[in-house]
């Protein structure tokens, strides 16, 4: 059976996106199990630690490239303007030596390299010492609040994306029951697993 000529077009792109798939799936449940967690900063420290591998390897990064290559017309700017957004969100919520997430490529986050502050008048401190203070009511909450904004920012769109996707993904599927793929970054899959 031939594929429709647009399909034919898009193979190796879509196959590359269609192996990025598990792992984003994973992220995807990832980020509604943190999405659901009501303390910010219990949630900021794992939030980091499953986005930070897709910062490091940008796995969409390449199914851009191919598709903008085959994209002379813009008729798949549909598929690249969301892919390119998630992939921003990937940048924007993960490592910055200045920034909340204070690791470099490839370390593992942990609550002393995540900074949390300079909000209300509170000075940046990390996310173990912001713990210890859960005495005073009024800077735990700032801090859960202001982590919890943060992770809600990035999970809601990325979520969405993710599921445009899935969607996309099962639009070029020829056959469903195929795509038996497996998170193949060992290092997205153990930190998604660990994260959570």
């Amino acid at each position: 059976m031939k594929r429709p000529f647009g399909q034919s077009l898009l193979s190796s792109p879509m196959t590359e996106l269609r192996e990025q798939l598990p792992c984003l799936v994973a992220l995807k449940q990832g980020l509604r199990t943190l999405d659901e967690m009501r303390d910010g900063v219990q949630s900021i420290t794992p939030f980091f630690n499953l986005i930070s591998p897709f910062h490091d390897e940008q796995p969409l990064a390449l199914v851009i490239e191919r598709l903008k290559q085959k994209n002379r017309r813009g008729q798949y700017h549909w598929m690249i303007d969301p892919l390119e957004q998630l992939s921003a969100h990937f940048v924007i919520a993960g490592r910055d030596r200045f920034g909340w997430n204070r690791t470099q490529t490839g370390e593992e986050v942990t609550e002393d390299n995540v900074f949390l502050g300079d909000i209300d008048g509170y000075w940046t401190k990390t996310v173990s010492y912001i713990k210890t203070q859960k005495d005073d009511a009024e800077y735990y909450v700032t801090m859960s609040r202001q982590a919890k904004e943060f992770i809600q920012s990035h999970t809601t769109p990325m979520i969405q994306i993710i599921q445009l996707i899935e969607r996309i993904c099962a639009s070029f599927s020829q056959d469903a029951h195929s795509d038996a793929f497996a998170c193949k970054s060992p290092t997205r899959s153990r930190f998604l697993h660990k994260s959570i």
